[in-house]
């Protein structure tokens, strides 16, 4: 029996964990002996098949982060050997750093992931960035989440690249939007709080259609640095609409909330291969999403199964959200309906995880 081995900064939180959990169980389903290695504990994990092992290098997240960084490899080093993984799929850059050092002169093939734009996740550290690039050199393969992230990386890699996409949450299968209101006035974001995800740019949109139609209704799902959040809530208040914005903080039923909803609207700088708006589109609201590398015109064929705007361009969204309250209900049931087979067809977890296996044959 073939053994794998995920490796991951924790278990909670954004798309990156999400696609853990789902492929670890996936690949137990499969026959393969799966195991799953992460820095330290944090609250509200995902949960896991009995059958999968987890392995932590420090109790908690917390304490991991007061060790050194040799002391961190060397521990993955010592997990790592215990385990004795066949392959090994590491997320995130310091983590990917981490496991090609504490993996030296042991035999074992290392799969590489791309989540987010590989242009901007690049490190800024000339010691890191040269570390990075070796991870991939040095790989057995490159997941990517898109055709376009292969770009980024030297000819000579091309043929190690590998696009898997990344598995929908199966309650998007059964649970999806079959109510529409006559007018799209309940707009929906979800994503951490950061300021990658742009939502001053957003409230500044939101602002101008609030002015056009006081009734407009924005709700923010997600989590993040509390500091960022009292930056945000600040912000609403300052601009006078603490009635139409709402944060509402981290939902462990955000499947629900999107069917509540109208139309998702993300503003980000840059993604991966955003979940949040796959799961939108396969939950049958209208989309709209900036046009930012990479993801978003994967999943959107804009005007077709959503809209896609310019990034940074405040006007151009505030405009978008105005023509999606102007289209009629039955436009917004056909737009979202070709939404949700896009997605169902390619981020299915069956097409998702039987391209991941192809690469343990």
């Amino acid at each position: 029996m073939k053994r794998i081995l995920l490796t991951i900064p924790t278990l909670s939180g954004g798309g990156a964990e999400r696609v853990v959990s789902i492929w670890a169980s996936q690949l137990v389903g499969l026959g393969f002996d799966v195991s799953v290695l992460i820095s330290g504990h944090v609250e509200n994990e995902y949960s896991f098949d009995r059958d999968i092992k987890i392995y932590s290098i420090a109790k908690t997240y917390s304490d991991y982060d007061k060790l050194s960084v040799l002391k961190k490899i060397l521990l993955r080093r010592k997990l790592i050997q215990k385990i004795a993984p066949n392959y090994i799929i590491s997320f995130l850059q310091h983590i990917q750093i981490q496991t090609y050092l504490a993996c030296l002169g042991i035999d074992v093939k290392r799969i590489e992931t791309v989540r987010v734009s590989p242009w901007i996740a690049e490190p800024r550290n000339s010691i890191s960035r040269y570390l990075w690039k070796r991870c991939f050199i040095t790989s057995y393969k490159i997941l990517l989440q898109t055709n376009e992230q292969k770009e980024y990386f030297d000819g000579n890699l091309h043929d190690k690249c590998v696009v898997v996409p990344n598995p929908i949450n199966p309650l998007c299968s059964k649970c999806y939007k079959q109510s529409f209101s006559d007018t799209a006035l309940r707009f929906i974001a979800v994503g951490r709080l950061s300021p990658q995800k742009n939502y001053h740019l957003m409230i500044d949109a939101f602002v101008q259609v609030c002015k056009i139609n006081p009734e407009v209704k924005l709700s923010i799902y997600g989590g993040g640095n509390p500091s960022y959040f009292d930056k945000l809530s600040s912000y609403i208040k300052l601009n006078g609409i603490e009635n139409n914005v709402m944060l509402m903080g981290r939902s462990n039923s955000i499947v629900e909330e999107y069917v509540k909803n109208d139309v998702f609207v993300m503003a980000s700088r840059y993604e991966g291969m955003p979940n949040a708006l796959a799961e939108a589109m396969a939950c049958r609201l209208v989309c709209i999403s900036s046009d930012c590398k990479t993801g978003p015109r994967d999943l959107i064929d804009n005007g077709i199964s959503g809209l896609l705007v310019p990034v940074n361009d405040t006007d151009s969204l505030k405009d978008a959200m105005l023509q999606v309250m102007r289209m009629t209900k039955e436009q917004r049931i056909s737009m979202g309906q070709k939404a949700r087979k896009k997605i169902l067809e390619l981020c299915s977890i069956e097409n998702s995880c039987s391209s991941l296996a192809r690469l343990f044959e």
